[in-house]
């Protein structure tokens, strides 16, 4: 596949992209009923811990600079 291509596919799939996130958000809530409660004690601090950081991150940003 060359570039333009794949900038064609990603382009044309954009509209989708609400349902794809809210579709892996439900396939990964799913997974992890499926793990033994220590895995999941320790995958939700991990999770917090990496959304603590992105908040961080985008501390004193706007708009289009903090996305």
């Amino acid at each position: 596949m060359t570039e333009t291509q794949i900038l064609t596919i990603i382009t044309a799939l954009t509209p989708l992209y609400p349902f794809l996130f809210a579709l892996a958000a439900a396939l990964f809530k799913w997974l992890l009923t499926k793990l033994p409660k220590d895995r999941q004690t320790e995958i939700n601090q991990v999770i917090q811990t990496v959304v603590q950081g992105v908040e961080q991150s985008g501390a004193g940003k706007s708009g289009p600079e903090k996305k």
